[in-house]
This record gives structure tokens, sequence and C-alpha cells, in this order.
């Protein structure tokens, strides 16, 4: 119906403009679900889950998401790595991979290691993040007795521990080209658990919901990954390893990338744990449900970068640096168009409801406090595009920043929420994040001027297009 309205030329060069290929275009798709779906929750949250069960439901989150500091950047480092070990093999039978063996020997030892040290990693979560959060909401001065949160905590955390330990399969694969897959494995995965998550708040099972859905997520990737690629790894299993110096090939760069995850938890996440302690469940809820909805237009707007960071490593891997330049700087005015346009439309739809519905004030950080976590999102998602491009050479000369951002906000986080509460924790991130993104800018000029001998330009043919392995 489409085609006829508009020429089918037409279309695919409007799509091309936007950046729409099929990777993209599907976790646009996911991402978009993800806007209908994140208001959604929120509103079922705010109905079905009292002021101070909110509370402990986004202070569940936070806590869970310290599985980033024990993952210590290795998804990153894997995709990478795989990307350019994939740049020498192509796709067979049953998706297997065939081409130079040395590259392939090479992809399946790195995987190996991969997965012992996310299955370690996945231990050490399970044993110190589940007593860990058991004694914070234990001791919490503001502790609400008739909540039931130990049999969720426990659930919720041991499901993640599941997660975390197949989370290097689907990195492998993005690396390998399979991003379009991935993308739509996710995108199921959104679906599914976003419908278990409502059906638990509606039917009444409180904070059971959070163990609901990170049981779904646990669940499907473990299914989706065993009947769709199961070949896949059986056969990269089977192939003969080969020596790789993990510490002369990937610790240099991995040290970087997992310093740079470590302090993103202390980004955004601590914020609510500090104001959960100093300021009550409900003042934490507020400031989890705003950061929320921040993050989730942060989420869809780096799907333009995200899904191109695979095709990004292979044309370093051959040298294609004008090529890269142009992709990564049209990527970045996509990303940054979305996120700013959206931006407006919510912060402005987000105080007119503060000013108009007063039940609304309960559940939202007041309006100064929102555009300051609108604004914060927006300089975030300039540095990462940023520190994506550069991990693309396996090298991240940007981890410096990122300790520094995460010392910042840690200190902002614990002493402004505590004088401030909300409004100077997000005044905090917003200066933070501004003095991170000015000194990203030099550091991100000078290494692309050592690194490349090009100049910086869009006066270059795109890229060809890397096969979508579907």
């Amino acid at each position: 119906m489409l085609t006829r309205i508009v020429p089918k030329r037409a279309l695919r060069k409007v799509l091309i403009a936007l950046g729409l290929d099929e990777a993209v275009a599907i976790t646009l798709i996911w991402r978009a679900w993800g806007c209908v779906a994140v208001p959604v929750t929120l509103v079922l949250v705010a109905r079905y889950l009292s002021p101070a069960e909110q509370g402990y439901y986004f202070t569940f989150v936070s806590l869970i998401a310290l599985r980033g500091i024990f993952e210590m950047g290795l998804g990153q480092v894997v995709q990478q790595f795989a990307s350019h070990e994939a740049s020498a093999l192509h796709p067979g039978a049953s998706r297997c991979l065939y081409g130079d063996n040395g590259s392939k020997e090479r992809l399946a030892s790195f995987g190996r290691m991969a997965l012992r040290w996310y299955g370690t990693a996945a231990i050490l979560f399970l044993t110190l993040v589940l007593p860990g959060g058991y004694w914070f909401f234990g001791r919490s001065v503001h502790v609400t007795s008739d909540i039931q949160w130990v049999g969720p905590w426990v659930t919720a955390v041991s499901a993640m521990a599941a997660a975390f330990a197949l989370a290097p399969l689907p990195a492998i694969l993005e690396g390998c080209g399979y991003v379009a897959d991935v993308a739509r494995m996710r995108m199921l995965e959104a679906i599914f658990t976003s419908i278990a998550l409502w059906i638990s708040l509606v039917g009444g099972l409180g904070l059971w919901a959070v163990a609901a859905l990170y049981l779904v997520t646990v669940t499907w990737e473990g299914v989706w990954l065993a009947f769709t690629f199961g070949k896949f790894f059986v056969d990269l299993y089977r192939t003969k390893s080969t020596k790789v110096d993990w510490k002369s090939e990937v610790l240099p760069f991995q040290w970087r990338v997992a310093v740079s995850c470590i302090s993103g938890y202390f980004v955004f996440q601590l914020a609510n744990p500090v104001l959960f302690k100093y300021h009550g469940a409900i003042v934490a809820g507020q400031m989890g449900m705003s950061l929320a909805v921040s993050q989730g237009l942060l989420t869809v707007s780096m799907s333009w970068i995200n899904t191109r960071v695979p095709r990004f490593a292979r044309l370093v891997a051959r040298s294609q640096f004008a090529d890269l330049d142009r992709l990564f700087k049209i990527s970045m005015l996509q990303s940054q168009g979305f996120l700013l346009a959206s931006s407006v439309a919510v912060g402005g739809v987000a105080c007119w409801l503060h000013w108009t519905h007063p039940v609304f004030v309960k559940r939202m950080v007041e309006p100064r406090a929102f555009i300051l976590l609108l604004l914060t999102a927006l300089l975030t998602n300039y540095v990462w595009a940023l520190a994506l491009y550069l991990r693309s050479h396996k090298k991240d000369p940007l981890y410096a920043f990122a300790v520094l951002q995460g010392i910042t906000n840690s200190l902002v986080a614990y002493f402004f929420g505590r004088s401030y509460g909300a409004l100077g924790i997000s005044a905090g991130f917003a200066a933070s994040m501004l003095i991170v993104a000015l000194g990203s800018t030099l550091v991100f000029v000078r290494s692309r001027r050592e690194w490349h001998s090009a100049p910086f330009s869009l006066a270059t043919s795109m890229p060809p297009p890397v096969p979508d392995h579907s």
C-alpha cells in the first residue's frame, strides 16, 4: 500500500537518508515498543504500586544494575574482537562461519574465554549482590515493614545471574554480523517481558513483577539461542582452539572499557539508593520514574549508533577510515536529532502534567529537575557516540573521563542528594556531563588525527553495506 502512494525508489532514498537499514529498523521497532511500553509500565506502576513500593521497584532495578560492574566491559570487547576476526569469515550452512581458519580459531578461543569469564562473574554477582541487597533494604532508615520484598529480591537477582552467564553469546553474534537477528531477539524479549510485567502488576503481585521480568528474560534468551543459533555455537565450540594472548591483545583495551562501564553505574544508578536511604522510598520512586523516562529516550536514540558498531569495527579492520567517518557523522546527526526532538516533546508534556494534574507530582521529580535530566541525556548520547567510534579501533582514550564522571556523580549523588534531594542530583549530573562532553571532544579530535591520515570530512562515498546474515 505504501509503495502505491510513495514510489519505491523515493521511499528507499528516504530510508537511506534516515539511516534505516534492517538492523536499525528492527532496533527502532524494538525501541518504539519501548516508547509505548515504558509509559504503560510507569502508569501501571503508579496505579498498582503504592508510592513506597514504587521506590522499592526502582531501587531493585538500580541495585541489579550492579551487574555492569561485574561484567567489566567485556560485552563491548567481545563484540569488537568478534567483528575484527569475522571480517575474514562468511556465513554458510546453518549460519556457521567459513573462511580463514586462523581467524575462526581465534574467534573460537576468545569465545571460550568469554564464557568462562561471564560464568565466574555471574557467580560473584549472585553471591555478593544478593546478600548485599538484603542488608541494604533491611537496614535502611526508611524501610517499610509491611512491604513484602525478600522473595521478589532473591528471585530477581537469581534470574539476572543466570541471564548474565548467557551474555557473551549475543555479543559474539553481533560481532559476526548477525546484528539484525539479535535485534529481533531483543525486540521480542522486550515484548514478552513487558507483558509479563504488566500481568504481574495488574494481578496484584506487587514487587514480584520485577522477578517475573527477569525470569522471562533468561528463559527467552536461553530458548532463542538454543533453537536459532545452536548449530552456530556447536560448530564454533568444535573448532580447534588457538592461543589468544589475553594480556597483550585484550587486556589493554578491556581494562579501559571496564573502567568506563564501572564508572557508568555511578553516573545514574547510584541516585535511587541514596535517595531511598536519606529521603525515603517515595522520593526514590520519583527519581526512578524520571530517570526511566530520560534514559528510555537515550536508549532509543543510541539505536543509530549501537547497531553500526560492528560495521565501524569492520571498516577499521579494512582501514576504510573515510567511509567510517562519513557513516559515523551521519549516524550521530540522526541519533542526536531524534533525542533533541523527543526531549522537547516529552519535557513539555511533563511540565504540563505537573502543573495541571496534582496527582502527577507524587510520581515524578519537579520540572526543573526533569529538564536537567533530559539535558544530561543529550550530553550523554553525544559522549557515548564518540566513545563507541574510538573503541572500534580497540582503544578507549576516553576512559579517564568516564572515571572522572563516575567519581563526580557519586559525590554529587551522595552530598547533593543527601542535602538537596532530586534537584541537587539533577543539577550536579548535568554540570558533570557538560565538563565530560567538552573534554571528550578534545580527546576525540586528537586521537582521530593521530590514528588516521585523512581529514574528518563528509566528502566521501557511503561505505558498502555489511551483509545481513539473517
